[in-house]
């Protein structure tokens, strides 16, 4: 039996309270923030800046959410633009920048579209109008997924004993030290030429990725 889109929203809230205590309902962006830096946090550890980071990512929501790109263009360059100027700022890796953005923005999807909060949803609907625009967060997981699914992505992903890294030049690079956005550039296009060939049975790059990539 298929899962909805709402389904593996709702799947996915509930996991992130009982197995990581992430709550991301009701909507708190200060808790969905911390959620955020948790995820890099083991690769990173507790920075002394890292509250003006959650500021960049808080900012960058802000961004998207005026501009309410419409096009995978346009939320592609304000998503760059975040990105690199993180990476710039605070000495991150792009592959850490990358996580961050993309992790904030996956919160915000996941809880508009599991439908918990109209009101919500009603003041948010640009998240209904970049939905398909909105990358997958890029990490060992949903490489050796990605790596399992489609022997393209063999070109340039190898397996590990955990997960999978980036093959490049003939050296493995781990997402958390990549620092030319090439490959990841090519793993957004590859995903939502899936989508687009319809390969795969979803709407949404996000929507493929907690129903397979995550899992």
């Amino acid at each position: 039996m298929s899962v909805t889109l709402q389904q593996s929203c709702d799947q996915f809230i509930t996991r992130l309270q009982t197995r990581n205590r992430i709550t991301l309902d009701p909507y708190d962006l200060s808790e969905w923030l911390r959620g955020t830096y948790t995820t890099v946090q083991r690769k990173v550890g507790k920075r002394p800046d890292r509250e003006q980071i959650k500021t960049a990512v808080a900012d960058f929501v802000v961004r998207v959410r005026r501009a309410n790109p419409s096009g995978q263009d346009p939320y592609d360059r304000l998503f760059y633009q975040r990105a690199w100027a993180m990476t710039r700022s605070f000495g991150l890796s792009f592959g850490i920048s990358q996580k961050l953005l993309n992790i904030i923005i996956k919160y915000h999807f996941c809880y508009y579209h599991s439908k918990r909060d109209p009101v919500w949803n009603a003041a948010n609907e640009w998240i209904a109008t970049c939905s398909p625009s909105f990358h997958i967060p890029i990490d060992s997981k949903v490489m050796a997924n990605l790596l399992s699914l489609q022997p393209i992505y063999q070109q340039f992903i190898v397996p590990r004993q955990v997960g999978a890294t980036f093959w490049l030049n003939q050296v493995r690079i781990p997402w958390t030290k990549l620092t030319d956005d090439c490959p990841y550039k090519v793993v957004q296009y590859l995903v939502r030429e899936d989508i687009r060939a319809k390969c795969v049975p979803f709407l949404y790059p996000l929507e493929y990725e907690l129903a397979v990539l995550w899992r």
